[in-house]
């Protein structure tokens, strides 16, 4: 949902423990910059690697024309997908129930051994307020990347392929600091 004159809608923030919460702003009066707006933490899931939690080292949000809300999550060396729609009516849930979904089992998720400690995922957007069309994702083994396709049932990748680094960059050598 998108922010109004009095909220900012909702919010998604990750932390280095790997935890993932809803935030949102509001206000009755004065709007969002006026005295002491409202503020509420909603904890929706916490992002793990195999050794346990792991740091949130990105989020992008999307929705797709078919009313499908995406999240990927990526840590140090995963990247997850979560996919789903919002029941009608369930505007104001924000972000609960996508993630509510994968109470029992993990999301899918992609995996590369290498760690450079975080990593870093872009979206590509051909035009101001459309939907983006690309992906990459910067972590230890190089850069993912491909297509953004809403359209598939199971993952919002496609056509990925992944740049590897030249020699001399990477871990162990000189990290790449962003994309």
């Amino acid at each position: 949902a998108l922010g109004t004159e009095s909220s900012t809608g909702p919010i998604l923030v990750g932390t280095a423990q790997g935890h993932i919460f809803e935030a949102e702003l509001s206000a009755s009066e004065g709007g969002l910059f006026g005295p002491a707006p409202d503020l509420y933490f909603r904890p929706l899931y916490v992002l793990n690697e195999e050794g346990g939690p792991a740091p949130v080292c990105s989020l992008e949000a999307e929705r797709g024309p078919d009313g499908r809300s995406f999240v990927i999550a990526t840590t140090r060396q995963r990247l997850f997908q979560f996919i789903g729609r919002a029941a009608e009516g369930a505007e104001a849930q924000g972000f609960s129930g996508l993630f509510a979904a994968y109470t029992d089992h993990p999301p899918p998720f992609r995996e590369f051994p290498s760690n450079l400690g975080y990593s870093e995922l872009a979206f590509y957007t051909p035009k101001l307020r459309s939907a983006p069309r690309a992906f990459a994702w910067m972590m230890g083994d190089g850069v993912l990347y491909g297509a953004l396709d809403c359209g598939r049932p199971d993952s919002l990748l496609s056509e990925e392929r992944v740049w590897e680094y030249p020699e001399g960059v990477g871990p162990g050598a000189s990290p790449p600091l962003a994309i």
